[in-house]
Order: structure tokens, then C-alpha cells, then sequence
């Protein structure tokens, strides 16, 4: 950053001081992909999952991951298909630790994912795709 303000002449300051992109406050991501049957199935177990993220973000926070995020919208849509980004936090929980979490909490939920990434894995702005 310094280095681009000395070679441009611009002020390094107000991107210091202001706050990181949202995309940017997570060290790791879950993954929420709902894939289902046919379209009927696909709606109801799309309005189960919506219903549940609430459940899904404090049984995160219980594992430490008290500055996790959930986006309102998907970041990838098709017939059958959604994913849902959720931000881990500076402390996720690991892989293993996620899949405990998302194995308890997606009891009854088929045709759902719960995937872990680093930060890094994805692009996280097209992940979050202006939801933030």
C-alpha cells in the first residue's frame, strides 16, 4: 500500500484508517450448498435451511466463532441449486470442527452441504457477490 502511494502520489491515509471489506474480517468460509430432487423438494428444504441459519450461526459462535457472519442472499443460484456464504470469523473453527457442527445441525436436511474454505480458496467478493 505504501509502496502504490509513493509510486501514484495518492494519499495512503483514508485507506488505512477506514474499516476492512466485510469479505476481508474472515480468516475462513462455510459453504452452504442446498441441492435438492425436484423442484418442490428443492423449495422446502431451501425455506428448512433459511430457517435454520440462525441455529447454524450459534451453535458457531458456541465453538468460538463469536464474529461469524451469514449473507442474507446466495452467491451461486441454478435450477435446484443454491449456496449460501458463510464468514467464519478471525477464529474459525477448522474443517473437522465445521463438518461436527454442520453434521448436527443439518440433521433431517437432504440434499445440503456444508463445505469448509480458507480464505484464499475463493474469490470472496464474487462469493459474497455485493451482499455484504
Amino acid at each position: 500500500m505504501w509502496e502504490t502511494a509513493a509510486e501514484t502520489g495518492t494519499d495512503p491515509w483514508p485507506e488505512l484508517l477506514s474499516p476492512p471489506a466485510p469479505h476481508r474480517l474472515h480468516a475462513a468460509w462455510a459453504i452452504v450448498t442446498v441441492r435438492a430432487g425436484g423442484a418442490e423438494e428443492f423449495e422446502e428444504t431451501l425455506g428448512r435451511v433459511r430457517g435454520r441459519v440462525r441455529a447454524l450461526l450459534t451453535a458457531l459462535e458456541d465453538a468460538g466463532a463469536a464474529d461469524a457472519h451469514a449473507w442474507p442472499r446466495p452467491f451461486e443460484t441454478g435450477p435446484a441449486l443454491a449456496r449460501y456464504a458463510i464468514g467464519l470469523g478471525r477464529t474459525p473453527p477448522d474443517a473437522a470442527r465445521l463438518a461436527e457442527i454442520a453434521q448436527a445441525w443439518g440433521r433431517g436436511l437432504r440434499g445440503v452441504e456444508v463445505a469448509w474454505a480458507e480464505r484464499g480458496q475463493a474469490d470472496e467478493r464474487q462469493l459474497l457477490n455485493g451482499n455484504c
